[in-house]
């Protein structure tokens, strides 16, 4: 049996990155400005997965705002926009 996750990708990825994801419950930010912190906080609320860019910072308030919260990942190498330490309790 699939289970659907909710991932919420915070930026725009190419579409070969959407496509893996094509199972699931995608919501995707589309547009070209970075998404600010009070929109990734109100969106990422019922969410599974966050899929951010290196640019969006994924800070204390983004996690605790999504208690479903099971994976928090980047498009990109690298982590230093995630407060990873707090992430991981």
């Amino acid at each position: 049996m699939l289970v659907v996750a909710k991932i919420l990708v915070a930026g725009k990825i190419p579409a070969i990155g959407l496509e893996l994801l094509k199972d699931h419950d995608v919501e995707m930010y589309d547009k070209d400005a970075l998404i600010s912190l009070d929109e990734l906080t109100d969106r990422v609320k019922d969410k599974d997965a966050l899929l951010s860019l290196l640019s969006t910072k994924v800070t204390k308030e983004v996690i605790d705002a999504a208690p479903n919260l099971k994976i928090v990942a980047n498009y990109g190498a690298g982590y230093d926009n995630i407060d990873y330490s707090y992430a991981g309790e």
